[in-house]
């Protein structure tokens, strides 16, 4: 389209093509008509460049969009001269408009797309660098100088090679070198340390380039290194804790023998670790099945777990803890605590199950114990006050005052009492036969310490055994020096014992006594003797009444 105007901005012609590109008739844009032709805000733009010309007297060149006849704009190239008389006077101008749509547009798109890309860096606080190999100097972006802490002077190699640390510079090296081979053209990123210019503070730097090359006597050559730099201080330094945590969890694990899981519900399928595989008997690098660990349940243990399962989901529970027991193939028991949560589907995967298990054995075994323990202290508890109860019954007689009776009270409790701390002094039960005579007839040494003859091997009794054994003895005693061979200087009693049959065969003689009758009915001691000694009717006791002196025989099996 051609066009010329007055220098006053009159149209005085248009050619045709103008009519065809604006759908506006040429007189119609004559004088001042062509304006409204141009998108209303371009015309500022378009009148002030003619202004600016007209006054300078000099060709221009502008951009701006006209109207086309379906009501759209486009996008033209306006260009002008003026036009002189041979004396010079300004007579007006000519000029030629052009489409520019599609130039417009790329330019349009291209600016767009380098504004997004700067708001991105930007948001990134990402810098961008280019290295011109031949004259070996960088250009930096603002945040690139920011990150090497450079101030607005001229960088090279050498002086970026001096920021990076000695550690890592050989690798960047290396790395920069198989960028800039035509041969490899490595577009690798890579990490290292630098210490800023400015403050001397030490970052980690993520460098990413790209070469391109040239042609230089028929070879390629890298001509420019294009890249960028990000600092990534932070997420190394993240990334350095999360490795620590790791490894200090790993240790925690390891010394609280707890072993992870992963169980993909959906799949049935488990991922094991060296620990679950060890408590689970497996070596440390199987990979057993779901079904594998299940077979070491005992019996039952499965449809508890799924039931303890159920019933959490119906809670709104998302996690369960259990102790189960299992039996391995060499039947060994074993308990194991199985604490597990859901957790978040894998983008690849369905429903997940985590958890650990712990090795509760000893525990387990531990508190059996002292379920038992608590038991068996009941029982002795009940046993003791059946005792005492029978001892003051029997102490405290009708015949007896009750000084006689508190005497013989005493008497019979602290033997009771002797037997006892003998019994479980050192925790076991049981009593050397020896060290039980010595101390259920202790009380009755004095002054007559040599008038006791005993024979007999060592031999540990068991508990009850032990028990009436000392009862017995102290009673016979106790009766012996009242009535019997210890009531008279010349006295003595000879206990013997052996072992026939898996039974202890006890006798006690008295001698050197005063003559014996048979009495007419029976005491205590004869019931003690009795009940103390025979236990659930297994074996026999025989108390005679010789007149040279009591005898006393028992017959107790040891089982």
């Amino acid at each position: 389209m051609i066009w010329m105007a007055t220098p006053d901005g009159s149209c005085t012609f248009l050619s045709r093509s103008w009519a065809s590109v604006t759908g506006q008739k040429a007189e119609e844009g004559l004088g001042d008509g062509w304006l409204a032709s141009i998108y209303p805000d371009d015309r500022a733009n378009v009148w002030n460049t003619f202004i600016q010309a007209r006054d300078q007297q000099r060709s221009y060149q502008t951009e701006y969009r006209v109207k086309t006849p379906g009501g759209q704009f486009r996008w033209v190239l306006d260009s002008a001269s003026p036009i002189r008389t041979s004396g010079g006077t300004l007579q007006g101008f000519i000029g030629s408009i052009v489409d520019n749509q599609l130039r417009k547009t790329a330019e349009l798109a291209r600016d767009r797309s380098e504004h997004r890309l700067q708001i991105a860096l930007r948001a990134s606080s990402i810098g961008i660098w280019q290295w011109d190999i031949e004259a070996n100097q960088f250009e930096f972006s603002a945040r690139s100088r920011e990150i090497f802490g450079f101030a607005e002077d001229a960088v090279t190699f050498d002086r970026l090679k001096r920021r990076i640390d000695p550690v890592d510079l050989p690798e960047v090296l290396r790395l920069s070198a198989a960028a800039l081979d035509p041969s490899r053209r490595s577009r690798e990123t890579y990490r290292y340390r630098i210490t800023r210019e400015s403050d001397g503070k030490v970052r980690w730097i993520e460098a990413h380039g790209e070469a391109q090359f040239t042609l230089k006597d028929g070879y390629d050559v890298a001509a420019t290194y294009i890249g960028t730099f990000q600092d990534i201080t932070a997420a190394v330094e993240q990334e350095t804790k999360l490795k620590e945590e790791s490894a200090r969890l790993a240790l925690a694990l390891d010394a609280a023998q707890l072993a992870v899981w992963e169980l993909d519900i959906l799949n049935d399928r488990i991922a094991p670790s060296p620990m679950l595989n060890t408590l689970y008997g497996f070596a440390p690098d199987a990979e057993p099945t779901a079904d594998d660990l299940r077979s070491r349940y005992a019996s039952g243990e499965r449809e508890r777990l799924e039931r303890l399962a159920r019933e959490a989901l119906e809670r709104g529970e998302e996690r369960i803890r259990a102790e189960v027991k299992h039996v391995m193939p060499d039947g060994l028991v074993k308990w194991l605590l199985i604490q597990a949560q859901t957790a978040a589907p894998t983008p690849d995967g369905g429903p997940r199950a985590i958890g650990v298990v712990m090795d509760v054995t000893d525990r387990k075994l531990h508190e059996e114990k002292l379920a038992i323990a608590a038991r068996e202290m009941q029982h002795r508890i009940k046993n003791s006050l059946t005792l005492v109860q029978s001892l003051v019954q029997q102490s405290f007689r009708p015949d007896r005052s009750i000084d006689e009776g508190r005497q013989v009270f005493g008497s019979r409790l602290q033997a009771y009492a002797g037997v006892t701390d003998l019994l479980l002094g050192d925790g076991q039960g049981a009593a050397d036969i020896v060290l039980l005579l010595d101390k259920a007839l202790s009380p009755f040494w004095d002054g007559c310490g040599t008038r006791f003859v005993m024979e007999g091997p060592h031999l540990l009794l068991p508990e009850r055994t032990a028990f009436g054994v000392g009862l017995a003895v102290h009673e016979l005693a106790t009766n012996a020096t009242k009535y019997g061979a210890l009531s008279l200087p010349e006295g003595m009693v000879q206990v013997k014992w052996r072992i026939e049959f898996g039974a202890l065969h006890l006798t006690w003689q008295e001698t050197g006594g005063p003559a014996v009758k048979k009495p007419a009915s029976k005491g205590f001691g004869t019931k003690l003797l009795q009940g103390a000694l025979l236990q659930g009717g297994e074996g026999s006791v025989e108390l005679s009444f010789p007149p040279a002196g009591v005898c006393f025989k028992a017959v107790l099996p040891l089982s």
